[in-house]
């Protein structure tokens, strides 16, 4: 099978951006930072992408390794922010998973 997308074509569009400073931002992803809401397991090439319902979008490509989060974080209300302390603590049990 073909890969879609060229390498150099990834790379541009995933690289961390250099302006304005301390972005975590690439062309239209997000990369890990301190803290992630990653989580603390995706290595450092890694790239995401976090909905305003909570839902996530998490690509390793050093492991081959992409994890959806599919959640409606706005029930019973647009203040529900329970999400922030999921996400990270979700990828990285399915990162810690995947060694055993």
């Amino acid at each position: 099978m073909r890969p879609i997308f060229r390498p150099e074509t990834i790379s541009l569009f995933t690289r961390r951006e250099s302006s304005p400073h301390g972005t975590s931002r690439a062309l239209g992803w997000d990369t890990p930072s301190s803290p992630s809401q990653s989580g603390k397991c995706f290595s450092k090439d890694s790239f995401g992408h976090l909905g305003y319902t909570g839902t996530s979008l998490w690509i390793d490509p050093h492991r081959q390794l992409s994890v959806t989060l599919l959640t409606n974080r706005t029930w019973p209300d647009c203040a529900n922010q329970s999400i922030k302390q999921v996400q990270p603590k979700f990828h990285d049990a399915i990162v810690e998973a995947l060694k055993e």
